[in-house]
């Protein structure tokens, strides 16, 4: 798994263990979230699939077609996320 994916990764269980009612669309979570540039869009794109393939996300689509992600209300997988992330030192930036 590439580097930057990890550490994209790791920032959103962690931003969202913190704010456990964020929701957002991949836009907002690149731009707000994780402040990271706009060509690393793509890469925040497969962690959020990733995200959402563990049980640890939720993929929202809104009547106007607009895609949203979530932490999934009981998320163990996001737990172990967020455990892990702690033991290898979290996020890098």
């Amino acid at each position: 798994m590439d580097l930057l994916l990890k550490r994209y990764l790791c920032d959103l269980t962690i931003y969202v263990s913190a704010r456990p009612g964020a929701c957002d669309t991949p836009d907002g979570i690149c731009r707000w979230w994780l402040m990271a540039p706009q060509e690393s869009e793509a890469i925040v794109a497969q962690a959020l699939n990733w995200l959402v393939e563990q049980g640890a996300f939720e993929r929202l689509e809104a009547a106007d077609g607009r895609v949203r992600y979530r932490a999934c209300v009981d998320a163990g997988a996001l737990r172990e996320l967020v455990a892990h992330c702690a033991d290898s030192g979290g996020s890098k930036h």
